[in-house]
């Protein structure tokens, strides 16, 4: 039927039903419709266009793949002995970031809160951003791109930066050197925990002081860097809310390639900071 156009009158039946062939039409918009095995400007059909070439992409992956596992050899170690665990045991590169946040965080906020908000966050960008102007188009705006490199650099120089000072332990104790603020807690800095401290002498507070300073504290400094970044956004590129929203991805996004490559690459002995070329292979260690 191609190049066949149908067109609605009123009060003309454009399909009329015999007794030999029935038709129907579902969701033709007023006018004229699109060329058969055409597609609106601008845009590819899914079938077959996209299919095929997804189809065609994975494929060659998987080629490749096979090739490398046939010609090299997996990086196996010693049969595991749960006895005695590898030192640095490091997880798979794919959760590499929310170990690296463990050793900074208290793992309630790095294994439970901070993940949990990131999908959430993630889950609630289509709901947050419904204008159809501009959808599908990578950024949308030069304002966004350039907003979206700032974003970047901000990010991974903030990490860089916390890295060093060891956040959530060595940053909580500077702040309290500073100001004095472990009486806000009822217990000590984390470098030395208190035995107890109680209300009325039946109330242990000391859980409560290590889930502060390791846990509410670096939850609310990585808070105010990320309000810094979308301010940055706001403000100095006034940004709307599409292009907001992309300079946060991106600063979440550079914030876990950091993060992954310091815990993939960086950690050695005893959770240590190596340069990548200087860090001890774990099988060597074992060996």
């Amino acid at each position: 039927m191609a190049g066949v156009q149908f067109r609605h009158r009123q009060g003309e039946n454009a399909f009329p039903r015999t007794g030999d062939k029935t038709y129907a039409l579902m969701e033709l918009p007023a006018g004229t419709s699109p060329a058969a095995r055409g597609a609106p400007g601008g845009t590819i059909m899914a079938w077959p266009t996209v299919y095929l070439l997804e189809f065609a992409i994975w494929s060659v992956l998987v080629l490749a793949l096979v090739i490398l596992g046939a010609f090299v050899d997996a990086p196996l170690g010693p049969q595991a002995d749960p006895a005695v665990p590898p030192n640095p045991a490091l997880m798979p590169w794919y959760l590499a970031s929310i170990q690296e946040l463990t050793l900074h965080i208290h793992p309630v906020f790095a294994g439970i809160m901070i993940p949990t908000l990131a999908f959430v966050g993630l889950a609630a960008i289509p709901y947050l951003d419904r204008d159809p102007r501009g959808a599908g188009r990578w950024f949308g705006s030069r304002r966004a791109v350039a907003s979206a490199i700032v974003s970047a650099i901000l990010a991974a120089v903030a990490w860089i930066v916390l890295e060093w000072l060891d956040l959530g332990r060595d940053l909580a104790f500077r702040l309290d050197q500073a100001l004095n603020l472990a009486k806000l807690s009822g217990g000590e800095t984390p470098r030395s925990w208190p035995d107890g401290f109680g209300i009325l002498g039946f109330y242990d507070l000391t859980e409560w002081s290590a889930f502060l300073w390791a846990g509410v504290v670096p939850f609310l400094i990585l808070a105010v860097l990320l309000a810094v970044i979308g301010g940055v956004a706001k403000l100095v590129f006034r940004c709307n809310r599409r292009e907001l929203l992309i300079s946060l991805f991106t600063a979440v996004a550079v914030s876990v390639v950091v993060l992954t490559f310091v815990g993939s690459l960086m950690r050695g002995t005893d959770a240590q900071l190596y340069a990548p070329w200087d860090r001890p292979n774990v099988i060597e260690i074992q060996k």
